[in-house]
């Protein structure tokens, strides 16, 4: 945030209106406020927060803004500011004394127009002071209290921002540098490595259920393949020899995988010649005896 142009009126010290150009304070690029006491140096950092956040700098409270020499004039400020590539302009009118017709006193509510510049005018973004306020100070990235430590530090704050706890300098530099998206993270992860961390304890969990419930499994198989001869003093054994099959098992070698012979290819077959004729049977041979009792002699 740059500001650009401050302009006040019936505003503290200043009965009329003054007009302060940042801009061309600006081109030196170092510039000081400085007058006797009670010339208004620090109501022009009242003037900027008020426009701001519509809280003063200090301990100065908001009935103390009007100017003792204009009553009958609304006591106003109007900034010009850059963000960003934006220009914005916010306008607010402090309470303002008047007398009621039985002669008492009484102020009126503040008032607050927030604009943004745009080509060829303006548009207004927000009439009312709590939209205002909401608006800016999302933009800005700062609250009151954050601004008027880091940017206008006004006289007499100075030592307490020096003698601020850890606590409140940390919070103090998470606004400035917008640190929180880091934090949002890291929590994101932590929540994630949790989560992880649960789903692997219930799967060993699990896991182990499994293991209980096979070892059990088999110890009751191996009970009834026993027979009913077998006690509780032979669980002992009975793991054992469980153990001593499951490591057989493991340790039989494959079996070795056959090779697989190539097909000879068949040689093409010729062709058939005709048949010829059939010759003469000759006769037949005497059968041998064959004895049923005694062994066949061939």
């Amino acid at each position: 945030m740059r500001p650009r142009r401050l302009e006040v009126e019936a505003f503290g010290p200043f009965a009329g209106v003054q007009v302060v150009d940042f801009d061309a304070l600006g081109d030196a690029g170092l510039f000081l406020i400085w007058g006797p006491t009670g010339a208004g140096k620090s109501f022009l950092l009242d003037a900027i927060c008020f426009a701001l956040y519509g809280e003063t700098a200090g301990d100065r409270p908001l009935a103390r803004l009007h100017s003792d020499y204009a009553r009958s004039v609304t006591p106003r400020v109007e900034l010009r500011f850059g963000l960003g590539a934006d220009e914005w302009c916010v306008r607010r009118e402090a309470p303002r004394w008047r007398t009621k017709r039985d002669g008492t006193a009484t102020q009126a509510s503040t008032k607050a127009v927030l604009e943004r510049r745009v080509p060829g005018g303006s548009d207004v973004v927000a009439t009312k002071v709590a939209d205002v306020n909401r608006i800016l100070t999302d933009r800005l990235g700062l609250d009151a209290e954050e601004f008027r430590r880091v940017v206008l530090l006004p006289q007499g704050r100075f030592e307490q921002v020096l003698r601020a706890s850890s606590a409140e300098r940390e919070d103090l530099l998470k606004a400035i540098f917008g640190t929180t998206v880091f934090e949002d993270v890291a929590r994101t992860l932590d929540d994630e490595a949790r989560r992880e961390a649960r789903a692997i304890e219930h799967a060993e969990h699990e896991q182990e259920m499994r293991r209980t419930s096979a070892r059990a499994e088999m110890r009751r198989l191996a009970t009834a393949l026993a027979g009913p001869g077998v006690g509780d003093a032979d669980a002992g054994e009975l793991d054992r020899l469980l153990s001593e099959a499951r490591a057989a098992i493991g340790s039989l070698p494959t079996a070795p995988t056959v090779p697989t012979v190539p097909t000879v290819p068949t040689a093409p077959t010729g062709p058939t010649g005709p048949t010829g004729p059939t010759g003469p049977t000759g006769p037949t041979g005497p059968t041998s005896p064959t004895d049923t009792d005694g062994p066949v002699v061939l």
